[in-house]
């Protein structure tokens, strides 16, 4: 992340986030970014910064909602013959719910 990318989520946030006055949609914050003097690149990436934050989050929410109480555990035997890094894996697809 540049300097001037870090400077528009600055700008967002002291401007808009800790005040009422929102603008309705993202078309009128790009106006309004870019007559405070931000190149439209450079407001385009806060807001593909912003998106990927906002949807990894959800994915985070998500996953954490899922109430699992239970978890492998590998016996002796098995863990004589599965390696850690398989072990890993294994666990790694069982959380991601494809186990």
């Amino acid at each position: 992340m540049n300097e001037n990318l870090i400077d528009v989520l600055i700008f967002i946030y002291e401007n808009y986030m800790d005040t009422e006055s929102q603008p309705q949609d993202q078309i009128l914050l790009e106006e309004e970014l870019s007559k405070a003097g931000f190149e439209i690149e450079e407001i385009r990436k806060a807001f593909d910064w912003l998106d990927e934050l906002a949807w990894r989050q959800g994915a985070i929410t998500e996953a954490a909602s899922s109430t699992r109480q239970s978890s492998r555990i590998f016996t002796a035997s098995e863990q004589q013959r599965i390696d850690l890094e398989t072990r890993g894996m294994l666990l790694y697809l069982e959380q991601s719910g494809l186990l």
